[in-house]
């Protein structure tokens, strides 16, 4: 029995024969704790501290444990670093890999922990922990922690997209649920704060023991109203409609526009009108797309950008009013073909009932 116990004691022991000086980062604030077990010194881990965000400092201390190692060793050591994912993302892995230090980065759930010790969490014993999860990764022993694969800068920022989103629904349902739940302290039930006649409706409350609104909570549910409506959310969605508009109308117009017969001869005549004169239905791209993009942006042309918002109406107006009479006439084409068909079938069945009975059978032999 003292001979099992001899070999799982040795079994236990930490190897330091690995060729490299294993380090682990403990990152905070205002300290970052980098615990180092470089080969030579036998089981002893070393700890420095270094301020927080210092990276300059980092890469010294790293500079140092190479020294020291090799003046020990008579060689060169590479480094392995482990960091925990956390707050700090990946930017300090980022740039130990861009130096060309080997680094990783864990999930701290997959560690594993010692149950005699699961009240004790200190920055010393977890830097501790990780460099003897380090070093059963790197000796290959399997389940020994769960390594994070790094995104690319490119793939972090596109996951921006969804996450922000998933925040502001949040904020908007936090709102919401605050709004309904005033409201159903004073008995009112059935409002929606997003309808479009929330205002509308607001105003037309009444408590449950029939009295009006008080003026302090209407103000309130009001502030939660604009926060829910953020400024300028409007003229951003008309901007965009007018866009649209503007470009299905361009491409619309270029598959249908004429080619001119003195084309050279006009573009190279100056035009002395200016963009915005014109009546015809072709200058209707132009002043969608100028509406769009801001050019009546001066105060000085409000009036002008007046005028052709209304000639931009009119045009769309007229538009679509000439689009509904070629679909009505297209349906009433379809109509009579079809009745033409049911004619035309329902004379052949009549023709074939009152000539075919004349027709004589061909006699089997």
């Amino acid at each position: 029995m003292r001979v099992v116990a001899d070999r799982s004691a040795a079994s236990a022991a930490i190897r330091t024969d690995l060729g490299a000086i294993f380090i682990s980062l403990e990152l905070s604030k205002s300290t970052w704790l980098i615990t180092s077990l470089s080969p030579g010194s036998g089981e002893k881990m070393s700890k420095h501290a270094v301020r927080g965000g210092d990276i300059t400092g980092l890469l010294a201390r790293f500079a140092q444990l190479q020294d020291k190692a090799q003046a020990r060793a008579g060689r060169h050591f590479a480094l392995v670093v482990i960091q925990e994912a956390g707050l700090d993302g990946f930017w300090i892995h980022r740039i130990l890999e861009a130096e060309g230090i080997e680094s990783h980065v864990v999930d701290a759930a997959s560690l594993a922990t010692s149950r005699r010790r699961r009240g004790a969490k200190t920055d010393k014993i977890d830097g501790e922990a990780l460099v003897r999860a380090l070093l059963a990764y790197k000796r290959g022993e399997p389940r020994v922690c769960a390594m994070v694969r790094v995104p690319s800068v490119k793939e972090k920022d596109h996951r921006r997209i969804g996450r922000e989103r998933k925040v502001l629904v949040g904020e908007r349902t936090c709102h919401v649920n605050r709004i309904k739940g005033l409201l159903f302290a004073q008995g009112i039930t059935g409002y929606e704060p997003l309808g479009r006649d929330r205002r509308h409706r607001l105003e037309e409350l009444r408590t449950g023991d029939g009295r009006a609104m008080p003026e302090h909570l209407k103000g309130q549910i009001r502030r939660e109203l604009d926060r829910l409506e953020p400024k300028g959310r409007g003229d951003r969605i008309r901007s965009d409609r007018a866009a649209g508009y503007a470009s299905r109308l361009q491409r619309g117009a270029r598959a249908h526009r004429p080619e001119p017969h003195h084309a050279g001869r006009a573009a190279k005549r100056p035009s002395s009108n200016p963009p915005f004169c014109g009546r015809a239905p072709s200058t209707m791209p132009a002043l969608l797309s100028a509406a769009a993009t801001g050019w009546f942006a001066p105060v000085q042309q409000r009036e002008r950008q007046a005028s052709d918002l209304e000639r931009i109406s009119a045009v769309l107006a007229a538009h679509n009013r000439s689009a509904f009479l070629r679909k009505d006439q297209d349906f009433r084409m379809w109509i009579a073909g079809g009745i033409g068909l049911i004619r035309g079938m329902v004379l052949l069945v009549a023709g074939y009932a009152m000539i075919g009975p004349s027709i004589p059978l061909r006699s089997r032999n």
